[in-house]
């Protein structure tokens, strides 16, 4: 059973804190201080509702997933048991980042057989916290036709080191939060549209990312940052091109199974109501959301799931809206970092469409 409601004090920092009268006011505090940003998110949704809890979105009929954060245990070998990688210590040295956000520098040692994998350590300790590579450099060359590659057990495809090279390139280095873009289908306008994709880390670092679709627009194309491949993916905060699409577009990882978001044919950007608190060292801030439901006599509950500032539990506001009458929820409260918002919506009876806006603050 999900709790509905708390009888709780509202925080701020350790011990003090106040929730705001109104989205007025929270924007008078959060404007407090010139030398910090503030980004505001403002998501409209047009959803229909049914009579089981759906969350609010459009998905263009597609499974929406949400990336993982769990870091890994990751090993190493050669694809060739060259005598010249045998028993050879410290040959590979990677330098990557946690899940946590932190870059950390692992060494690899091989034994008898070189295409036997062996875990990456740091001082004597397996790596398990791997999220994204930065760097995967070996001692020596690889021979001609051979390759070393780093990955999960039986899945070496995080970092690669190509034959006769001492070193990955960029096309070569992945993460946990790898990210592309494609089309559902290869439709000439959607050809060359730029995407744009403001994220989150698992750690709360927001970045901007962008990718192109290819001229065979189904083709996945992977996002990056001035020229650095995307690897540390974990939610999306926006997702926009300049114009419309023909047919719907979505983000997620290379091989099409996991959908991240997408962007619905005759859209220009995603619309989604899912907001990630950003690190402890930012403020994050759900401000209200206005809901609408266009049946004459009808009832509409919305239940939003967040986690209060201070708090290791999420709880849910749940109102119930009659339709016709436009209800504003003041909610107005300092999230949580690395927490989600989400809302879902029920009808009564009568199907409809929910008309919701959800307004959100990073003080940055």
């Amino acid at each position: 059973m999900v709790q509905l409601g708390a009888s709780r004090q509202i925080l701020q920092d350790g011990t003090n804190g106040r929730s705001f009268e109104t989205y007025e006011s929270l924007h008078k505090f959060v404007n407090r201080n010139g030398t910090k940003r503030v980004r505001e998110y403002k998501n409209s949704c047009k959803q229909l509702s049914t009579g089981s809890a759906i969350e609010v979105s459009v998905k263009a009929a597609q499974t929406i997933d949400t990336a993982g954060s769990t870091g890994l245990t990751i090993v190493g070998a050669f694809s060739a048991d060259n005598a010249i990688y045998r028993n050879y210590t410290d040959i590979a040295t990677l330098i990557y980042k946690s899940n946590t956000g932190t870059l950390k520098t692992a060494t690899l040692s091989t034994g008898a057989n070189a295409t036997t994998e062996v875990a990456f350590k740091i001082a004597g300790v397996a790596v398990t916290d791997f999220y994204i590579a930065i760097s995967l450099v070996l001692a020596i060359n690889t021979a001609a036709g051979e390759t070393f590659g780093m990955g999960t057990t039986g899945v070496l495809t995080y970092a690669v080191v190509q034959a006769e090279a001492d070193e990955s390139v960029a096309a070569d280095l992945h993460g946990v939060g790898d990210v592309y873009l494609w089309d559902s289908a290869n439709t000439a306008g959607d050809r060359g549209l730029i995407f744009t994709l403001i994220y989150a880390t698992p750690w709360g670092e927001e970045k901007t990312a962008l990718a192109t679709l290819a001229s065979t627009a189904t083709n996945a194309i992977r996002f990056a940052i001035s020229g650095v491949y995307v690897g540390d993916y974990f939610r999306t905060k926006a997702l926009y091109t300049t114009t419309v699409v023909g047919t719907y577009c979505a983000i997620g990882v290379v091989g099409k199974g996991t959908i991240y978001g997408v962007v619905e044919a005759a859209y220009w950007g995603s619309v989604h109501t899912r907001f990630m608190a950003l690190a402890s060292t930012y403020e994050s801030y759900l401000g209200k959301v206005i809901v609408s439901f266009p049946i004459l006599d009808g009832a509409l509950t919305i239940a939003i799931t967040y986690t209060p500032y201070g708090s290791t539990q999420s709880i849910t506001e749940s109102r119930d809206v009659m339709g016709l009458v436009p209800s504003t929820i003041e909610i107005n409260e300092r999230l949580q970092p690395l927490t989600d918002v989400s809302m879902t919506i029920v009808d009564a009876a009568t199907a409809g469409n929910a008309n919701i806006e959800c307004y959100c603050l990073d003080y940055i």
